[in-house]
């Protein structure tokens, strides 16, 4: 596995790339961050691969395309600012993180050409588990023979080969595929069962828990959670607290024992307020929470969203204002937290807190168009948003909404919709970049469906007051129109941007 770089054509591909990006320079890309039509045959005779006449970009040349997205996948590349650029020339040294690359890009590949709603992960498992079963089963046969579109892609990244069989390369992927599968084995300790969820989507965490306690006693299952986790770091002990509440009322006594716990006493003391068990927090509790949250940030994300984390939990004028608070804190990671903050606030680099987005969001299927923009701070999570677009059209709320990012949804938890991720977990920040267009539904009867997208980033002014509506196109329709169905509601931008204001507070 280690000549990796020989025995596959497609990484072959993706070092041509890179290195001729490397002697070309940066080169534009689309939407999609694909290379544009006027640079598609200079790529594809680097790689050896003749492009059509007719094409949009290097995404319609599969050769080409597998190509691009392992090169990304394998950090040989990178978009900045819409241009291609080369980061190296040169697979990873360690073995094991070109073979992480190369699977990356395998289920990239599966995903762009077939659509993330393919579930490329389970396809490309069956028909490896099959090949590897029985390779003169029929289907398998009738695959090679008609070259299908998945068995192409298998072959053309060496996981199967001619006879046919599978390879060395294509058991590894299949093991790979098999482990990364959302289910939770019994057997697993709470520690490896928090573990295991690291590898997983926020939106199937909690079910998954769920499913490694469902033989198990509540009240034991989170004592045992909460043991492991008192030894473990910030984020792996805000996860443990997170998904130990599934258990409810029923382990009450396990988050009362915690409190005896210095690392898990005011997560044990949240989970107690949330049962009307216990008293609410004090400055102090609050403020250990506070850094708890921000070393949870630094650990998964960085220091930008450690101080987004302090900004947000901690009262100051500023950044050295909420680092002498939370100096006075007791909890461990202080200093870490402090320096990370303090080296990133000198560095100069734009932080979230001191941006804002503008983002247009329109009703889709309406003519003429019905649109808002709006600017709110880069801080602000997708609940916020929801907040703000409920203002911005008039809705009362009373309807289940959700968004759609990429190929994941988010929403409010309370709805207990599947698959579906917390809204207060994703910044926009983290939602909104490039081209990307997010959807936001509200109301699954009526389909209220807004398309929302990134109009410019902005310096945040402390003088302004967020969010802001500061543009609009059409009168909102009613929401409940009756017999009516093409009557609007006049709309006030004045009305709209004091109701917005008391959001801001």
């Amino acid at each position: 596995m280690s000549d990796l770089a020989r025995k596959s054509a497609v990484m072959r591909r993706a070092m041509a790339l890179a290195g001729w990006l490397a002697d070309s320079g940066p080169r534009p890309v689309t939407g999609r961050e694909v290379l544009r039509k006027p640079d598609v045959a200079a790529a594809a005779a680097v790689i050896g691969v003749k492009a059509p006449q007719t094409l949009r970009s290097a995404a319609d040349v599969p050769d080409l395309h597998h190509a691009w997205l392992l090169a990304r996948a394998a950090g040989l590349v990178a978009i900045t600012g819409g241009k291609a650029v080369a980061r190296s020339v040169a697979l990873p040294d360690k073995g094991g993180d070109i073979l992480s690359a190369w699977l990356d890009s395998l289920l990239a590949c599966a995903a762009a050409e077939y659509g993330p709603r393919s579930v490329p992960d389970d396809i490309l498992l069956s028909l490896l588990a099959i090949v590897a079963e029985d390779p003169a089963d029929r289907r398998v046969q009738g695959w090679e023979q008609r070259r299908s579109s998945w068995w192409t892609l298998l072959y053309d990244f060496g996981a199967i080969a001619g006879g046919p069989e599978i390879t060395p390369l294509g058991r590894w992927a299949m093991e790979q595929l098999d482990d990364r599968r959302p289910v939770m084995p019994e057997e697993l300790t709470a520690a490896q069962m928090l573990m295991r969820l690291t590898r997983f989507d926020e939106s199937l965490r909690r079910d998954l828990a769920w499913e490694w306690m469902a033989g198990r006693d509540a009240e034991e299952a989170v004592r045992e959670i909460l043991r492991a986790a008192s030894s473990m770091s910030p984020r792996m002990r805000w996860l443990a607290a997170d998904v130990a509440e599934v258990a409810g009322e029923q382990a009450l006594p396990a988050w009362r024992e915690a409190l005896n716990e210095p690392l898990l006493a005011t997560h044990a003391r949240c989970a107690l307020i949330a049962w009307a068990d216990a008293p609410e927090l004090t400055d102090a509790e609050q403020l250990w929470l506070a850094v708890e949250a921000a070393a949870a940030g630094l650990e998964e994300r960085g220091p930008d969203e450690a101080l987004c984390c302090l900004w947000e939990r901690v009262p100051g004028a500023d950044i050295d204002d909420r680092l002498v608070a939370i100096r006075s804190s007791d909890h461990p990671a202080v200093a870490e937290v402090s320096s990370a903050v303090a080296a990133l606030a000198e560095s100069g680099v734009p932080l979230t807190v001191g941006q804002a987005v503008q983002l247009k969001v329109q009703l889709k299927y309406f003519k003429p168009p019905v649109w808002r923009s709006v600017v709110v701070p880069s801080l602000v999570t997708l609940g916020d948003l929801h907040q703000v677009i409920q203002i911005l059209f008039g809705w009362d709320g009373d309807h289940l909404h959700a968004f759609r990012v990429g190929d994941r949804s988010y929403s409010d938890p309370s709805f207990g919709l599947e698959e579906t991720g917390e809204e207060e977990d994703v910044r926009v920040r983290d939602a909104f970049h490039g081209k990307v267009k997010v959807g936001y539904e509200y109301d699954f009867g009526a389909s209220w469906q807004h398309e929302i997208t990134l109009q410019k980033v902005l310096p945040l002014d402390p003088a302004a007051t967020y969010p802001v509506c500061v543009a609009f196109g059409g009168e909102s329709p009613e929401e409940y129109p009756g017999m009516d169905q093409g009557r609007r509601k006049p709309y006030s931008l004045q009305a709209v941007n004091a109701r917005l204001a008391k959001l801001g507070r």
